[in-house]
C-alpha cells in the first residue's frame, strides 16, 4: 500500500500527557521538572513505582509494570501535574 501523511493536532492537556507516558518509559527517565511537586508524586516514590536519579524519575521493575496507572496517577485527580510550561 501506500503511506499516507497525517498530522494530528494535539491540546496541550493531550501532548502533556504524551510527554509523560513517553517520558516515564524512557531508560533515562523524565525530567522530575515536568512533574509537579505533590502528595500523588511522593506516593508514587513511597510505594517503590518511581525513584528519583539525578534530578529525573525512573520507573521502577514494579513501576514499569504498572506504568500506565502511574501516568494515570500523575496525570489524574491527584496533586502532582505536568507541567505544560515544557
Amino acid at each position: 500500500g501506500e503511506a499516507t501523511g497525517m498530522t494530528e493536532t494535539l491540546t496541550p492537556e493531550q501532548e502533556a500527557l504524551e510527554r509523560l507516558f513517553l517520558g516515564l518509559r524512557l531508560m533515562k527517565g523524565l525530567e522530575e521538572g515536568l512533574v509537579a511537586p505533590g502528595a500523588e508524586l511522593e506516593s508514587l516514590l513511597a510505594e517503590n513505582l518511581l525513584v528519583r536519579k539525578d534530578g529525573r524519575l525512573l520507573l521502577t521493575r514494579r513501576g514499569r509494570v504498572l506504568c500506565d496507572a502511574v501516568t494515570a496517577r500523575l496525570m489524574g485527580g491527584g496533586t502532582a501535574t505536568m507541567a505544560l510550561s515544557r
